[in-house]
C-alpha cells in the first residue's frame, strides 16, 4: 500500500509515462491482442497485484468478474491459509486448523489518468449489498452479475462453517490507475469504505491504491526473486556438488517461505507438489510437535526435514543467497509451520528450536531427479509429482508448440514471457480436466476434482495418452 503523504515521489515523468503506454501495447500486442484496452489494462493490473501470490493464468481468469454489473470489481479472489479458495474445494480441508488466516481481495482498475471518487462510491454499495452476510445475495442479482455473487457467496460459506475457528481475517480493495495522487475527496471515500466493512466485520481492511508509476516498477520485479536462508550451523559438501546441510531456526525458516507482509511464498514451494497437503495424520503430528514447544525434544530430532533446490547458491558466514529455490520435499513441514506461525506468532518467531534442511545446487534435470527420489517416500498425487517426472510430459511439452500452444509443466513458466499468447497456455489444471473428459471419457468428473480421479486411474490414463499419434 502506498503512503498517500508521499505521492509526489510516484509521479511519472512525461517519458515514464511515454513508456508504460508503449509497454503495454507491446504486451497487449504480444499476449492479448483481442482484448479491448480496458480489459486488458484491468487484467494487466490483476496479474502485477497478485503476482506475489504466483497464481497460474486459468487461476488469475476463475477469479474475473468484470464486465456488465460488476459493482466497481473487475477480480474477486479469497484466500485460506495463503491458498486461493476455488470453487471445487470445502471448507472441510483446514477445518482442523486454529486462528487461520483468510483474505477477501476486491480489484478495480481504470486508464482514468486519476482515482474516481465514483469507484469508490460503488465498492462502498458492494459491501452494502453483498459483504453484508445477513443479505440474501441472489436478491440482489438485478444489481450484480453471477460471478460477482458466486465468489461472495464462496467467502460467505467459508466465513460462516470456519468463524468458529477464530480466524484472522482482513479484507482489501485494490484500486489502480493510470494516474499520480490520490485526491483528498478519493482518501476520504476509502476511509469511509474501510468504515463499512468494519462495521459488517470484526477485521482488518485496507484500500489499496496504484498509480501509473508504481505499475511500471511492479511489471519490472520478477516473480521469483533470489531468497536468502539463516542458519545456526551448515555442513558443506563439493565432492558431487554444490550442497550444505543445515540446522536452521524456526523463525528464520518462517523468514524464508513468507513475505515480507506474513503472507506464504508461494513460488519458494514446488508448484507441482505444494497443492497436496498430505494425510491429515501426519500434518496433525507435526503441527502438534510445534505447538507443544518442548524445551527438551527438539524439532529436527522428530522431523525428516526439508529438502531445497536451487539453480545457484551464494553462501555466506552465517547465511546461504539462493536463487530459483524450491521446497521439492517437505512441503507438509513447511505448510504446518506457516500454520504454527499464523496461529501463535509471537511463539513461533521466537522459537529456539531448529528446522534440518538440506540445500542442493541443480540443474533442471537433477532437481527432477532429486523432487522424484525424495517424495517417493511420501504418498502424493501422481498428477502433481509425475508432471515434474515423467518421460511423457516431455513428450507433451514438446508436441504441443506445433499446435501453437505452450504446456506449463513447470507453473507461470511461459506467463511471464511476454511474447506467449496468454491463451495459448495449457496449464496443469487444464490438461488434467481435459485429458479425463476427453481420453477417458468422464465429463463429469473433469468438472469436479479431476485431481482425485487421476490418482486413481493414472496409469490407464497413461497408456491410453502415449498411444495417441501427434499430427500437424
Amino acid at each position: 500500500m502506498i503512503d498517500t503523504s508521499k505521492w509526489k515521489e510516484y509521479r511519472m515523468s512525461g517519458p515514464e509515462r511515454e513508456y508504460l503506454d508503449a509497454y503495454l501495447a507491446n504486451l497487449k500486442k504480444n499476449t492479448d491482442p483481442d482484448l479491448g484496452d480496458d480489459v486488458f489494462f484491468a487484467r494487466f493490473c490483476i496479474a502485477q497485484i497478485l503476482k506475489p501470490r504466483d497464481l497460474d493464468v486459468n487461476q488469475l481468469a476463475d477469479g474475473y468478474t468484470d464486465g456488465r454489473l460488476d459493482g466497481g470489481a473487475d477480480a474477486i479472489y479469497f484466500f485460506v491459509a495463503g491458498k486461493l479458495v476455488t470453487e471445487d474445494m470445502t471448507p472441510s480441508e483446514v477445518v482442523e486448523y486454529e486462528g487461520l488466516t483468510m483474505s477477501l481481495h476486491l480489484i478495480q482498475a481504470t486508464r482514468s489518468p486519476h482515482f474516481p471518487t465514483d469507484q469508490l462510491r460503488k465498492l462502498e454499495d458492494f459491501s452494502k449489498d453483498l459483504l453484508d452476510s445477513r443479505n440474501d445475495i441472489d436478491e440482489k442479482a438485478q444489481l450484480y452479475n453471477a460471478d460477482v455473487r458466486a465468489a461472495i457467496r464462496r467467502f460467505h460459506i467459508w466465513w460462516q462453517d470456519l468463524k468458529m475457528k477464530l480466524p484472522s481475517l482482513s479484507i482489501h480493495f485494490h484500486i489502480a490507475s493510470k494516474g499520480d495522487g490520490v485526491h483528498p475527496d478519493v482518501a476520504t471515500r476509502a476511509e469511509g469504505l474501510k468504515r463499512t466493512v468494519k462495521g459488517l466485520y470484526h477485521c482488518d481492511c485496507d484500500v489499496h491504491f496504484y498509480n501509473a508509476k508504481m505499475l511500471l516498477e511492479m511489471a519490472k520485479q520478477s516473480r521469483r526473486e533470489p531468497v536468502e536462508m539463516k542458519f545456526i550451523k551448515q555442513l558443506a559438501s563439493d565432492h558431487w556438488g554444490n550442497a550444505f546441510v543445515c540446522l536452521v531456526t524456526i523463525k528464520d525458516y518462517i523468514t524464508l517461505i513468507t513475505t515480507k507482509t506474513g503472507d506464504l511464498r508461494d513460488y519458494v514451494l514446488e508448484p507441482n507438489v505444494r497443492a497436496y497437503l498430505g494425510s491429515k495424520g501426519v500434518n496433525s503430528e507435526i503441527r502438534n510437535t510445534l505447538l507443544a514447544g518442548s524445551k527438551t525434544d527438539e524439532f529436527w530430532w522428530l522431523n525428516n526435514g526439508v529438502t531445497i533446490t536451487s539453480s545457484q547458491i551464494k553462501p555466506g558466514i552465517s547465511s546461504l543467497v539462493l536463487k530459483d529455490a524450491r521446497v521439492v520435499n517437505g512441503l507438509q513441514t513447511s505448510r504446518e509451520i506457516y500454520h504454527y506461525f499464523q496461529q501463535k506468532p509471537k511463539a513461533a518467531m521466537s522459537d529456539e528450536r531448529h528446522v534440518l534442511v538440506k540445500v542442493i545446487e541443480a540443474d533442471k534435470k537433477s532437481a527432477r531427479n532429486i523432487t522424484k527420489t525424495t517424495n517417493n517416500q511420501t504418498k502424493i498425487d501422481p498428477i502433481y509429482l509425475r508432471t515434474t517426472t515423467d518421460d511423457i510430459h516431455d513428450a507433451i511439452e514438446a508436441a504441443l508448440p506445433t499446435f501453437g500452444f505452450y504446456y506449463e509443466r513447470v507453473k507461470n513458466q511461459y506467463y511471464d514471457d511476454d511474447n506467449v499468447p496468454r491463451s495459448q497456455i495449457v496449464t496443469l489444471d487444464y490438461l488434467t480436466r481435459a485429458l479425463v473428459a476427453i481420453i477417458m471419457q468422464k465429463p463429469e468428473q473433469a468438472r469436479g476434482s479431476p485431481g482425485q480421479f487421476v490418482q486413481r486411474h493414472y496409469k490407464p490414463l497413461l497408456s491410453k495418452l502415449a498411444g495417441i499419434e501427434v499430427r500437424e
